[in-house]
């Protein structure tokens, strides 16, 4: 039986009872996190202009605008919601480097409401969606930004996004070989449109193509049903030949992709690979009495072309801006730690933004699977996760891009510190920057 066979016989025998206790808390975390950035990302300009275009498109009204008072067909509801969850380059990363979030959950939520899914078909749709991305990143073998020809949430993100409302739908493994040939023929994006507002439509159109390729399917509409053998496949015309066909076969082997390696959530709405250097950056900050007392500064990190930009003209640019976002870590207010001059505050919690009933000091971000409160209580959780959700949304002007402040007030839910994530980083944190900084 051919591999895209398989595959399918697997994503379709895959149910909830299948998933296990850590794979539905993964599923369960990001749900909120998706929602809390889209509701955030509704203050972008990119998501008003994307907001009055689908609206004016008309259509049925079958799923909600997130953040917009309106509602459209679910295709277009995608498409708005997953660009929403996207523009702050703020949701969860993944490894091999991909957007696995807004192109699974935008479809998802869309496709759910219209249908009126349980919420367990719902999580199952999103880990089924996020497995099937991550095991063709995983044999596509693409660990370096440079191997990619193509921004991944876009060459990826369609195919599961079909997977994932395949469930919902409830193909087949013949209507899934049909899904995921139709999405193969819609995915695609340039790396050349990262630090644009054209970057979050890659993962709201790969949600959106993904979710309609599905109800083609299960209409249907056929494509070529072995698409990752085909000769001029799928295959060919996104990876190079180092693409291990075979390798896809993991799907739904314990544990679940979302749990291992799992996601980092983002503690910067900015590219990933800057985050380290920001974090220097306000390691230094208390140190320096005033940006006029620095001469110079050196920066010491992989060549990372993505990220190399020293001028950036706007704020979606300034956050693929290794030299930017450090700069503005180094020179803007820390919000991340009370300060001394205001007495003894109590500390903040990185979550919620929250009061701690404690007076201890705060808990470092590198905590996993704890509640981020300055406690550290782990059964806060819960209370934490949705108090976070409220505050990204209130708090969403302050978020807008890299414009004003690389700090944010609650910026972090909680980060996975494994070097799992990473294979192929060096001992300690990968990519790691180090900043040297030259008083005058």
């Amino acid at each position: 039986m051919a591999v895209t066979a398989q595959l399918c016989e697997r994503i379709a025998s895959t149910d909830y009872e299948n998933l296990g206790v850590a794979a539905i808390e993964a599923a369960r975390r990001l749900v909120l996190d998706g929602i809390a950035i889209a509701i955030a990302g509704t203050e972008e300009e990119a998501i008003h202009i994307l907001a009055t275009h689908y609206k004016e498109q008309g259509g049925a009204a079958q799923a909600t605008a997130i953040g917009n008072g309106f509602r459209l067909n679910t295709v277009s509801a995608a498409a708005l919601n997953g660009g929403a969850m996207h523009v702050l380059d703020f949701e969860p990363m993944w490894s091999p480097a991909n957007h696995a979030l807004s192109t699974t959950l935008a479809g998802v939520l869309a496709l759910a409401e219209a249908r009126a899914a349980t919420g367990r078909e719902v999580l199952t749709a999103l880990v089924k969606g996020v497995e099937m991305q991550g095991w063709i990143r995983q044999a596509s073998g693409q660990y370096e930004a440079s191997t990619s020809r193509f921004h991944p949430p876009g060459a990826v993100g369609p195919l599961g996004a079909a997977v994932a409302a395949g469930h919902l739908l409830k193909l087949d493994p013949d209507q899934l070989a049909n899904a995921i040939g139709i999405a193969a023929s819609r995915a695609g994006s340039l790396l050349a449109n990262a630090g644009t507002m054209t970057k979050s439509t890659h993962c709201g159109h790969a949600a959106a193509l993904g979710l309609e390729s599905a109800l083609f399917a299960a209409r249907g509409f056929t494509a070529n049903v072995a698409v990752f053998e085909a000769a001029q496949g799928y295959v060919p015309a996104f990876y190079d030949d180092g693409f291990k066909v075979d390798e896809m076969l993991g799907f739904g082997r314990a544990p679940f992709r979302i749990v291992d390696p799992g996601y980092a959530i983002k503690m910067f709405p900015s590219q990933f690979g800057t985050h380290f250097g920001i974090t220097a950056g306000l390691e230094l900050h208390p140190k320096i009495p005033a940006a006029a007392a620095i001469r110079r500064v050196v920066l010491t990190a992989p060549v990372m072309n993505y990220v190399n930009r020293p001028l950036p003209k706007t704020g979606l640019e300034g956050k693929f801006s290794l030299q930017y976002t450090a700069a503005s870590a180094l020179t803007a207010r820390s919000e991340f730690a009370p300060s001394p001059t205001r007495g003894s505050p109590r500390p903040t919690c990185r979550i919620c933004s929250a009061s701690s009933t404690s007076a201890s000091t705060p808990r470092s971000p590198a905590v996993s699977r704890t509640c981020m409160c300055c406690c550290g209580s782990s059964s806060t959780t819960d209370a934490c996760s949705r108090r976070a959700a409220t505050a990204r949304a209130a708090n969403g002007a302050r978020r807008r891009s890299a414009r004003r402040s690389i700090s944010l007030r609650s910026a972090t839910v909680w980060r996975r510190g494994s070097n799992r994530l990473w294979p192929n980083a060096s001992s300690g944190s990968p990519g790691m920057s180090t900043i040297s900084t030259l008083p005058a």
